[in-house]
């Protein structure tokens, strides 16, 4: 996903708040699972990063950083919910909105009930996700090792590594250890501590009663906030609906992301141009990308005509591959070839074939793989999930196919050879990407 310009906007207290907006729909507040992270951490992952590409199809996505935090940085600020509030009221007024529907997201729930019951003209519609009234509620629960672990005072690095595995999930515990360095390469234990709803006792139950927009309450069936809070949240405001769904991470992206997502679109007023055959989110894909190596010397070592001839044998064989695994050519890029597919594990084989094909022959071809959701426009594949692919095969050495790590986890099971090749700072992207080769299996295998 491409940044978007930061703007800033400043709180009646002095705070300078940074805030993004993309998208042209009705607007969507977007407040963090746990606003102690700023949002560089958050749009780490490849996932998540096109997740937030989706949401930006149909709606006006506003996000910012909490007081105290990332772009939001500053000394001895204020962290009670009454001061978060003036946050979001900065935020809306400096960006010229009158009314936003509000997604907020475990600890930010309180906060945003709190800010829908004091500016009801302010606030469309209400979605909680995993969240609940009381800060103490989640803190008592058997799940909430995070937030103690946070109040004893644990070795930071390990804190927040086991917090992110537990917050995502084991089975995603790669992803967990990503999200985990960006968040230690941006936050530092004071800030988070300080900033950390779990470090208060925010309590909002008086006020459920009171909220008067329609109101969403999505919650994991499996996630360290008990499903018992979520279903207390539903009962106690009302007119609020709740939906359940499978998943045992604290974001929505690592669960059952499409049903979600439809949920949401079913809840919120969006804008009807997403629903365009020709411009719209496309299902989770895995995006391939072909390069030829040194295609310019390869013209002026044999000439215009026989560098024709080789690139002809290389498009056939790519095509052949993409045939036999339910690939579907994009487009070509000059050197190389970009296609997509609705399987990672369709996406790898193909890959693997095309080098095989292509071993022993008058050049080699570099071969990039990431997945993601792309945003589909007149028959092209855009977004940050096609970009990084794209960066992915830039990355890879001549003969190789190298993939990111989403795509290694989809192909989990799958008798493929991965190898780490580390982290790898890629072009346009703020933070590293864990990068791997895939080989065939052994024969025997």
């Amino acid at each position: 996903m491409d940044a978007p310009p930061i703007q800033y906007a400043r709180t009646d207290d002095g705070v300078n708040i940074a805030y993004w907006t993309m998208g042209d729909g009705p607007p969507l507040l977007w407040l963090n699972v746990n606003a102690a992270w700023p949002w560089t951490v958050v749009t780490t992952l490849p996932v998540s990063s096109a997740w937030f590409e989706r949401i930006v199809q149909r709606w006006q996505l506003v996000r910012y950083d909490q007081r105290g935090v990332g772009l939001s940085r500053a000394q001895d600020v204020d962290h009670t919910l009454d001061a978060c509030i003036k946050d979001i009221d900065a935020v809306l007024d400096a960006s010229g909105l009158t009314q936003v529907s509000l997604w907020a997201g475990l600890y930010t729930g309180p906060l945003a009930i709190a800010y829908a019951v004091r500016n009801p003209a302010r606030v469309a519609r209400l979605i909680l996700w995993s969240s609940f009234a009381a800060s103490d509620d989640l803190r008592d629960a058997p799940s909430a090792l995070a937030p103690r672990a946070v109040a004893s005072g644990s070795d930071w690095t390990n804190l927040v590594r086991s917090l992110m595995i537990q917050g995502l999930g084991w089975s995603h515990a790669d992803d967990a250890r990503t999200f985990a360095d960006a968040a230690l390469a941006h936050t530092t234990q004071e800030e988070f501590e300080a900033a950390h709803r779990m470090s208060r006792h925010d309590d909002v139950t008086d006020l459920l009663q009171r909220i008067d927009c329609p109101t969403l309450v999505m919650h994991p069936d499996d996630a360290v906030a008990p499903l018992d809070l979520g279903q207390r949240l539903a009962a106690n405001i009302p007119g609020a609906q709740l939906r359940v769904f499978a998943g045992e991470s604290l974001l929505p992206e690592f669960c059952a992301a499409d049903e979600i997502f439809d949920a949401i679109v079913e809840f919120l007023p969006s804008d009807p141009r997403a629903s365009d055959a020709n411009d719209r989110p496309t299902a989770f894909r895995t995006i391939l990308f072909t390069d030829l190596e040194s295609s310019t010397a390869l013209t002026q070592a044999i000439g215009d005509a026989k560098a024709q001839d080789v690139l002809h044998g290389h498009n056939d064989i790519v095509r052949a591959a993409l045939a036999a695994h339910d690939g579907e050519e994009v487009k070509h890029t000059g050197d190389g070839i970009m296609a997509s597919f609705g399987s990672a594990v369709s996406a790898v084989e193909a890959a693997l074939a095309i080098q095989r094909d292509l071993a022993g022959g008058e050049i080699r071809v570099r071969v990039g793989l990431n997945a993601g959701e792309p945003i589909q426009e007149e028959g092209d594949l855009f977004g940050g999930s096609v970009q990084l692919a794209a960066r992915v095969c830039d990355r890879a050495e001549p003969g190789q196919v190298l993939v990111s790590n989403v795509v290694r986890e989809l192909c989990t099971g799958k008798l493929f050879h991965f190898a780490d090749q580390g982290e790898a700072t890629l072009k346009g992207f703020p933070e590293p990407v864990r990068l791997f080769t895939v080989t065939p299996p052994d024969a025997d295998d």
